[in-house]
């Protein structure tokens, strides 16, 4: 069996509905549900929907699962779930319009547990800026953090200090909606991770958790989008509020939500993963020798870790993780993943110029969505870069799609049916 064609058996068989099925919390509560006791269903996310379709139908009274407008549905995904389709990866109106319907479901309901099932692109999917402002000028304050290459996790601080849903927002919504003489319902979330250290504050920015270490806003990010704000011309009460709400020490946890508890599951994360592509890896090259590490770090660090494991013959290194890279303006076709696949085949080469090797590499995104393709990565050896039509050109513009399509060394699978973090193999023979 060929390297992709492991790849591809291992995500065919690790999706997140499996993974859930496989929990024993899942059918402790098909056990315990009662006519009048049977929960409501709430999945956001990329792969909300096949852990709807994990779900056993006499388990949960009604439910709701919002999904990103492209995505696909899982042929066994339940009618009697209203799907919702929202905007990813940035919120639009149709963010807000699905946070007001999520919100009308559950307090037409007011007395039924409610079960979360919540992975990565909720933050987008649903969103309820702080009054006063708009959807589109909260777009342009993470544009703004994003092309100046801010850290992701500061980039989230931001949106959870200007969000009314986020870091535990949606959770002091909940318990606002009840007398404080009046008993919560009981509240759980089966929580797919995309984020290091698996924090369901972080996943889907925390609607149900607070951040556990409040963290303050770097002084020259709070600099920049003032700038920003300044420029554009923004009202200055406007300004002075979001400010405000920058600089000003996180608030602890509002009272409201303190008397709710929140029961938490992890469903799955990149390591689980890794774990079964080494598994799979083991039993089709018993001789060969498996590592897996977890990586965070930049596209050039990065492959610089790869180049010195090159001499290591005879082993398989599985990375799982996120490698972090700085786009041009205007970039061709290609995502986070097929340009690193593209880096690394031209490293390869030149590598094997100098001594013979014989050597692949996978990057793989587990959601099955590599930037603004359909693909999610690419997989090459040491022959591929000199297959390709103008392959530097291509790495210059950000256009290793269009040049690694041609010659088939892009990967494809079904979106949505998984998503942590991506997965990078190197296999040397």
């Amino acid at each position: 069996m060929s390297l992709r064609a492991i790849i591809a058996s291992v995500l065919a068989a690790n999706t997140a509905s499996h993974w859930l099925s496989s929990m024993q919390a899942i059918h402790d509560n098909d056990s315990v549900a009662s006519a009048n006791t049977k929960p409501l269903v709430i999945a956001i996310g990329k792969a909300a929907a096949s852990m709807v379709a994990a779900l056993n139908r006499d388990s949960y009274f009604d439910g709701r699962c919002i999904i990103p407008a492209h995505s696909p549905l899982p042929e066994n995904f339940p009618a009697a779930v209203t799907l919702l389709r929202s905007s990813h990866p940035l919120p639009s109106t149709a963010s807000l319009q699905a946070t007001h319907r999520l919100k009308e479901f559950i307090t037409r309901h007011p007395h039924r547990p409610l079960h979360f099932f919540i992975s990565g692109g909720t933050s987008a999917l649903i969103e309820e800026p702080i009054n006063g402002l708009t959807i589109a000028q909260l777009n342009q304050l993470s544009a703004a953090l994003i092309s100046a290459e801010i850290d992701i996790a500061q980039i989230n601080h931001v949106r959870q200090r200007l969000s009314q849903i986020k870091a535990g927002g949606f959770l002091s919504w909940i318990a606002r909606q009840y007398a404080l003489d009046h008993e919560l319902p009981a509240i759980k979330q089966w929580t797919l991770s995309d984020v290091p250290g698996d924090d369901p504050s972080l996943v889907g920015s925390g609607l149900l958790f607070a951040p556990s270490l409040q963290q303050t806003v770097a002084p020259n990010i709070v600099a920049r989008l003032t700038q920003l704000m300044q420029d554009r011309a923004w009202p200055s009460p406007l300004c002075r509020l979001l400010t405000q709400r920058l600089i000003e020490p996180p608030k602890t946890q509002k009272r409201s939500s303190a008397r709710a508890k929140v029961g938490h599951y992890l469903v799955g994360n990149s390591a689980r993963m890794a774990e079964a592509m080494a598994a799979a890896c083991a039993k089709q090259w018993p001789n060969t020798l498996i590592e897996c590490q977890e990586v965070n770090e930049s596209m050039e660090a990065f492959v610089q870790r790869c180049l010195t494991l090159l001499s290591r013959k005879n082993r398989v290194f599985i990375f799982h993780g996120e490698i972090h890279l700085s786009i041009i303006d205007h970039p061709g076709c290609g995502g986070r993943n097929s340009h690193l696949a593209l880096r690394m085949a031209k490293h390869l080469a030149e590598y094997n110029a100098q001594q013979p090797l014989s050597a692949e590499f996978a990057a793989v995104a587990t959601d099955g969505d590599d930037g603004n393709t359909r693909a999610a990565g690419a997989i090459v050896d040491q022959g591929t870069w000199l297959k390709l039509d103008r392959p530097g050109r291509a790495l210059a513009e950000f256009d290793s799609f269009s040049v690694l399509q041609i010659i088939g060394a892009t990967f494809t699978h079904t979106a949505g049916l998984n998503n942590v973090r991506d997965i990078y193999l190197l296999k040397i023979n």
